[in-house]
């Protein structure tokens, strides 16, 4: 379990926390989306109030107030979308940068056993389950930890056919 957390963190270092900006970004929006998801009913329920002793410009101040926070969260929610999104692309064009390099740098003999291309478009593949190497590999090119437990499985097999 320790080795399994090891590997997850080292992932984590290597490829997620190089973009600390972008990580950043997206916890901040988080953070900011929690905290405007908790503040919204307080504003609903003020609406109510407005309505039950017929206030109408509380009512109004009350109600554009819950739509500027609703239109908010809508914003915050795409906001945060969107820079997850382009952290996981950067993650995973990383991620088959050095799949390319460990498959384009192998020794002779083994790129004569390993079918380089036909592995690296598995790995590229949208959604594909091959056998390689004798073990079934599914690729999700839109997952980056999916493709890094790929790619580990790829150079366990490597290593084994060497040793």
């Amino acid at each position: 379990m320790m080795e399994r957390y090891s590997r997850l963190v080292s992932f984590w270092r290597g490829y997620v926390f190089r973009y600390s900006a972008l990580w950043g970004l997206v916890l901040a929006l988080q953070l900011l989306f929690f905290a405007v998801s908790g503040v919204v009913p307080f504003f609903f329920k003020r609406v109510i109030d407005a309505l039950t002793v017929l206030d109408r410009r509380a009512f109004l101040v009350s109600m554009t107030v819950y739509q500027g926070m609703e239109v908010l969260q809508a914003f915050l929610l795409y906001a945060r979308g969107y820079a997850i999104r382009r952290l996981e692309l950067k993650v995973q064009q990383d991620l088959q940068i050095a799949v390319y390099r460990r498959f384009h740098t192998m020794p002779y003999e083994q790129a004569l056993r390993t079918k380089t291309g036909e592995a690296l478009q598995r790995l590229t593949s949208e959604a594909i389950t091959r056998n390689f190497s004798g073990r079934t590999i599914v690729v999700f090119s839109h997952d980056p930890l999916v493709l890094r437990y790929c790619q580990a499985v790829v150079d366990l097999a490597a290593a084994q056919e060497q040793g």
